[in-house]
């Protein structure tokens, strides 16, 4: 007699998905550092300071509208937001998932130990350009003209900033980067990383478990 048992597997995140996970919304390059979005620079202590100490930790300042954590870096490594996208595409994963949204990974992928920006932050900053830039020359979205303007202009440089981002394969161009998050991911899945959930996200993947004999 044949049993059941389940597995993880990965899945294209839909939309709601990835407004479930996300913290808040990017729209400029300063919103890719807002610790409002990716959690509190320091232990014990909002933005302002208004609210300090171990009492307040699991609080949100009603003044500066930071969290305040016991464990700051943990919540660093794991908020994830998210970037309205000026026109929608199909998920790098699956093409009859179609996104208008695309996660921003949590800021410590972003910047290394000293504030430094990296080479994955630096691309997250160019998809913030070139889809802001690409957003202001629209029509108001999902008005009719805007859908015609979408339906011509097609994706172009947001898809391929996200692709860079991911590290999908474009044609000519090498298949990843080693800081991308396809390789994140590869090197988090063979050492058991606890983040794992994290960095799954920011790749626009969703875990959902699955049956099988």
């Amino acid at each position: 007699m044949n049993s059941l048992r389940s597995e993880w597997h990965l899945i294209a995140a839909t939309i709601s998905d990835i407004l479930r996970w996300s913290y808040g919304k990017v729209t400029t390059l300063e919103d890719l550092y807002d610790p409002r979005i990716f959690g509190p620079t320091t232990d014990l202590s909002c933005l302002c300071g208004s609210l300090r100490g171990e009492e307040a930790v699991g609080s949100v300042c009603d003044k500066c509208g930071v969290f305040v954590s016991g464990d700051s870096v943990s919540v660093r490594r794991l908020r994830v937001g998210h970037t309205e996208l000026a026109v929608p595409i199909p998920s790098p994963f699956d093409d009859s998932v179609i996104l208008d949204v695309f996660p921003v990974a949590p800021i410590l992928y972003r910047r290394d130990d000293h504030g430094t920006v990296t080479p994955l932050g630096e691309r997250y900053q160019t998809l913030v350009r070139v889809n802001r830039a690409l957003l202001e020359s629209m029509p108001e979205k999902w008005s009719a003209e805007y859908l015609v303007a979408a339906r011509e202009s097609g994706p172009g440089e947001v898809l391929e900033a996200i692709n860079d981002i991911i590290g999908r394969a474009t044609p000519g161009e090498p298949a990843s980067h080693g800081d991308s998050l396809l390789a994140l991911l590869a090197r988090s899945l063979a050492v058991g990383d606890p983040d794992i959930a994290a960095i799954t996200r920011s790749c626009g993947l969703a875990m959902k478990m699955r049956a099988i004999l």
